[in-house]
């Protein structure tokens, strides 16, 4: 099964680089690793704890990795448990 917004997303970000000003380019990397800072920061927060906790429970082992743990997930669960952070 084909997915196409997956496909765009992936176009626009293969693409996009090259069209990016310098002053651009430096606030998506600030903007990047701000986000990343923010969620390692936040993997011990209950609330983030505690979502991955629910998430692995469904989890059977196999995909993408659930941050700050040595487990895997499918990707949308992984997605959502990382996305908590």
């Amino acid at each position: 099964m084909r997915d196409e917004v997956g496909e765009l997303i992936a176009n626009y970000i293969v693409n996009v680089s090259g069209k990016l000003d310098a002053r651009a380019e430096r606030a998506a990397k600030a903007a990047l690793i701000d986000s990343i800072a923010v969620a390692i920061a936040a993997l011990r927060h209950p609330a983030a704890t505690e979502c991955a906790q629910t998430r692995l429970s469904l989890s059977n082992g196999k995909g993408c990795v659930i941050w700050g743990t040595p487990k895997r997930a499918a990707p949308e669960l992984a997605a959502l448990t990382n996305g908590c952070c």
